[in-house]
């Protein structure tokens, strides 16, 4: 849930002065393609200046969880990706897809501020087709599963 966080950086800050020298922290990221919908509602979300409760924008690779936590002198133990995780692996839609989509998710509890009135909804909808197209490579949106990260406090 480390994608909760709207400042991951001060969130892993404020967790690792409580590892003693030596002691793990697990954290799980997203992949970058990881719930497209939740993905590009967010930066939807942004354009129209509404809140959603996810930030993945410091999400760009599965290097991004490395680099956040060897940035505050945790030594990265291990990187593991895990596939699979919801029985799909990763499934691809068609950038025509983007109202299925849109309409298939906009129930979330997590976008409702995208829906808080038909107009709301409208131009969300709208932006979201744009930004869909914008997330797709050769006419398809990939959708894959999470990145599990492992680090450990230096023991100075």
């Amino acid at each position: 849930m480390f994608v909760l966080f709207p400042g991951p950086k001060a969130a892993l800050k404020h967790w690792t002065k409580y590892l003693k020298p030596g002691g793990i922290i697990a954290l799980d990221m997203t992949h970058t393609m990881n719930l497209a919908f939740r993905k590009v509602a967010e930066r939807v979300a942004s354009c129209m200046r509404v809140p959603i409760p996810y930030y993945r924008q410091w999400v760009k690779s599965e290097d991004s969880l490395g680099e956040l936590l060897e940035g505050e002198d945790l030594i990265v133990l291990d990187i593991v990706r895990v596939d699979n995780q919801r029985g799909y692996g990763k499934r691809y839609y068609d950038v025509s897809e983007a109202d299925d989509v849109f309409d298939k998710n906009i129930d979330e509890e997590a976008a409702r501020h995208l829906r808080a009135s038909i107009k709301v909804q409208c131009k969300a909808k709208e932006i979201f087709r744009e930004e869909w197209s914008k997330a797709a490579v050769d006419g398809k949106v990939e959708e894959v599963d999470t990145v599990l990260g492992i680090s450990r406090k230096d023991e100075q």
